[in-house]
């Protein structure tokens, strides 16, 4: 199967943005260690701070959105509009059923952020989509 050119830019945008979150945090690491001084940064707010976990949610609520609305818009030729509301809303049902889970089985913690962080996603995935 040959993927339009369109969808093809768009993939290419998403990879470039995932692969580009750890090699600037590497980047920083290696720096502090080759000084042996860390780099004074500006301390985030808390709220701000977003670890690897609610990066994960960030990531995969956004590929969940943008992969569901191009196979059932550009594979199943829905509109645009249905294709929408079945991407965003699987997608937010997953997210808050991994959380009810963590809650339930206590092997994992529940958080409020992680929800955040896939209502984030479910943005960034839609607006990577929409682009063209």
């Amino acid at each position: 199967m040959i993927l339009p050119k369109r969808c093809t830019r768009r993939i290419i945008i998403i990879l470039l943005l995932v692969s580009a979150f750890p090699v600037v945090a590497t980047a920083a690491e290696k720096q502090t260690e080759r000084n042996q001084k860390p780099v004074p940064q500006k301390e985030l707010p808390k709220f701000l701070h977003m670890g690897q976990d609610k990066y994960q949610h960030l990531m995969l609520s956004s590929f969940l959105v943008a992969g569901q609305i191009f196979i059932y818009r550009e594979q199943m030729g829905l509109e645009q509009k249905k294709s929408l509301q079945i991407a965003v809303s699987s997608t937010t049902a997953l997210g808050i059923c991994k959380e009810v889970y963590d809650y339930t089985s206590k092997k994992g913690h529940p958080s409020l952020r992680d929800i955040l962080a896939d209502i984030a996603g479910i943005g960034i995935g839609i607006l990577l989509f929409s682009l063209k």
